[in-house]
């Protein structure tokens, strides 16, 4: 009898392999991701009182300006040192820009708003930042620059794996080059 059973179980094991596989699957939201997330910006978590940037619902776009041609791919690959994707628009007030392979998960990222709802917007951890706009707001813990300049502002994210100090430098020469053809 032994033979028959052994027999049985091995015709099983493939239908139970993949029931715990799809089991396995639905919990994990069914989706692969091998993207690595360097800093706290790309894994969610944030200092206390911090606020994500807002997205393209929340905000207003900025009249015609299209936030993909506010860099260029040269000055992107210049100032990360990494070879760039093109921008990727995400709604109609933001534009996203792979930095360096995919599954390191670094990502440039610029979304505009109004003036208005950039008042309470940055973090109360943020800190000030003179010479950008009429107002600029660097909060590290998001590797985020928010900038008021008029009516209108504008959040740029750098998800690098770099210290503070590096990501709010190339923020700022992304941010000055945004408010040029803004």
């Amino acid at each position: 009898m032994k033979g028959p059973t052994m027999r049985v179980r091995l015709q099983l094991l493939p239908i139970f392999t993949l029931a715990a596989l799809l089991t396995l699957l639905s919990a994990c939201g069914g989706g692969s991701s091998s993207s690595k997330t360097p800093t706290a910006a790309a894994t969610g978590s944030q200092p206390a009182g911090a606020t994500q940037p807002p997205s393209a619902a929340t905000g207003a776009t900025q009249g015609k300006t299209k936030p993909c041609d506010l860099l260029t791919l040269d000055e992107l690959q210049s100032a990360t040192g990494k070879t760039v994707a093109a921008g990727k628009p995400k709604g109609g007030a933001e534009c996203q820009w792979a930095v360096g392979p995919t599954d390191e998960g670094n990502t440039v990222d610029v979304e505009l708003f109004t003036a208005d709802f950039y008042k309470g917007l940055a973090p109360s951890a943020s800190v000030k930042v003179p010479g950008i706009g009429d107002e600029a707001l660097w909060a590290s813990g998001l590797e985020t620059l928010y900038v008021k300049t008029g009516t209108r502002a504008f959040a740029v994210q750098v998800v690098l794996t770099a210290d503070d100090t590096t990501l709010q430098t190339i923020a700022k020469s992304f941010a000055l080059k945004v408010l040029e053809r803004m």
